[in-house]
């Protein structure tokens, strides 16, 4: 079984240290900056820390290089000069963002590059080890590291597809808008329900089973056949109340209402429950005092 190295001793870094280890990978060290985490990571690993990353990839057949994005390139040349990588090891990140590429100082040593992200979102270490099953993974960098990804992927119980390069932005986009932008429009839904009194755990409460509900039916019948509301029905009146009380409570997020209004009209209007001229009604209102 392969020794797997981890550099970087965050969230992910130590989930999947810990899932690899429960499927009899030998975690043969992990290496970070800060003392304290190594080393309690370490201790719950049953394995060495270390803050000198090069120490454990040289004994190590697939190392992880686990740190934040802008660090990945710096720490991967640093042990490249530490003369940490060989020939026919694997090292991977774990970075949506960066190609397999930044990690060219270990392909100059020899080794195989690869990027292997989750598409998932953790919060810490537990919740990572919850979500990381079930989940897909991107593959991208060598050809001859793509058996290595698939085997991670299988021990971690997950599924994996390939990316080009190319597609890197892209597919990174794709999460951050599938992700981030829930985050930020639930943000925003919550906040509004705090001005009428709630507190933001009963807005919470109140919005779940709704939310819970669109992201059900977007699974069984795909975003279009999902899309319910005013905008859906083409109900011009609602969205004009809408825009009023904007106008009176938020006025800040107006464009913002009327900017995801434009994409939604798309929608219905793919989904076909709205006719050409409540589509055209719709686009000229939210189009208006948008820059």
């Amino acid at each position: 079984m392969k020794k797997v190295a981890v550099v970087g001793a965050g969230k992910v870094g130590t989930a999947m240290a810990l899932l690899l280890q429960a499927k009899g990978f030998e975690i043969c060290g992990i290496a970070g900056r800060n003392p304290t985490t190594v080393q309690e990571t370490a201790k719950r690993l049953g394995t060495c820390g270390t803050l000198v990353p090069a120490q454990i990839t040289k004994i190590a057949d697939l190392i992880f290089i686990t740190t934040p994005d802008r660090l990945i390139e710096e720490v991967c040349l640093q042990i490249r000069q530490d003369n940490g990588f060989g020939p026919g090891q694997v090292v991977v990140h774990m970075s949506g963002a960066m190609p397999a590429g930044v990690l060219g100082p270990a392909k100059e040593a020899g080794a195989y590059v690869l990027s292997v992200h989750p598409l998932q979102s953790f919060a810490d270490v537990e919740q990572a080890i919850r979500n990381l099953p079930g989940s897909f993974f991107a593959l991208e960098g060598d050809r001859e590291a793509l058996p290595v990804g698939m085997e991670i992927v299988k021990a971690v119980g997950g599924e994996y597809f390939l990316l080009e390069t190319k597609h890197k932005p892209m597919y990174h986009m794709g999460a951050a808008v599938a992700s981030n932008f829930l985050v930020a429009v639930l943000h925003w839904a919550i906040k509004i329900y705090q001005q009428l009194g709630m507190t933001q755990k009963e807005a919470i409460n109140a919005l779940w089973p709704l939310v819970n509900g669109s992201l059900k039916n977007i699974s069984a019948l795909g975003p279009v056949q999902a899309l319910t509301g005013p905008i859906a029905r083409g109900d011009l009146s609602t969205l004009k109340k809408h825009l009023q009380a904007l106008g009176d409570y938020q006025p800040e997020n107006e464009v913002l209402y009327k900017v995801l209004g434009l994409y939604t009209a798309r929608i219905a209007k793919e989904k076909g429950s709205i006719d050409d001229t409540a589509y055209n009604r719709m686009i000229q209102l939210f189009k208006g005092g948008i820059n």
